[in-house]
């Protein structure tokens, strides 16, 4: 089984849909997660669900470049 320990996703339209399941499945493997969404309060909502046990951030899509920099 693949093991995200140490890895992190940049999860763009993470907030819903496949996005957000991704996210999901991802951060049960261990993985850090940062999730962008163009809808803040999504990314906020799953950001904050209970499957997550390690780092997860989020931020709405129009500071992608400066949260890049």
């Amino acid at each position: 089984e693949d093991t995200g320990k140490g890895r992190l996703a940049v999860i763009i339209g993470g907030g819903n849909g496949i996005g957000a399941a991704t996210a999901q499945v991802l951060s049960e493997r261990g993985w850090k997660l940062a999730i962008v969404d163009r809808d803040f309060d999504n990314a906020q909502r799953i950001a904050s669900e209970p499957f997550d046990r390690r780092t997860v951030n989020s931020a709405p899509s129009s500071e992608r470049s400066s949260a890049a920099t």
